[in-house]
């Protein structure tokens, strides 16, 4: 059995269809994240967040010496565009193709909550193993990425 959590809300819920879950990850605030784990265990895991424009984002840990790995819609990926904030921590430009619709999280959902595994019929990344820009990182990294934003800002009046 499966059980869900989120950062900011309930605690170790069973995780049982796929659909439900992924309408409280839709639900959940921009910096949370629902989580799936086996009962009484650390891994398999699962974390989902949704990213309003762009989709879910799933990402499968199937135990515990696994860096992850995410889904994604396809095996090649364009450059990084879209903005994805890690946990306050740093702000990075991913692909797009690491956001996927409402079917293909589905899909990968459904096969996690009866196995504890990637669904081997998609395409899964490694954490490592994709495109990506960072943008700030920490707390000095961050300030200074405001500051010049409100520069580029006040230049566009």
């Amino acid at each position: 059995m499966f059980l869900y959590s989120t950062i900011s809300g309930p605690e170790n819920v069973p995780a049982q269809d796929a659909s439900e879950l992924l309408g409280i990850a839709r639900g959940l605030p921009r910096w949370d994240a629902l989580i799936i784990v086996a009962e009484n265990e650390n891994y398999p895991r699962l974390h989902v967040t949704w990213h309003e424009g762009h989709g879910f984002v799933v990402h499968c840990f199937e135990d515990g010496e696994s860096g992850g790995f995410f889904l994604a819609a396809t095996t090649s990926f364009s450059s990084p565009e879209i903005e994805i904030e890690m946990g306050g921590q740093a702000l990075e430009k991913w692909p797009r193709q690491l956001f996927g619709d409402r079917e293909l999280a589905v899909e990968a959902l459904d096969f996690f909550l009866k196995t504890g595994k990637q669904n081997g019929t998609q395409h899964w990344v490694r954490t490592d193993a994709f495109p990506r820009e960072i943008v700030w990182e920490g707390r000095e990294g961050r300030e200074a990425w405001e500051v010049s934003r409100e520069k580029k800002d006040r230049k566009g009046d």
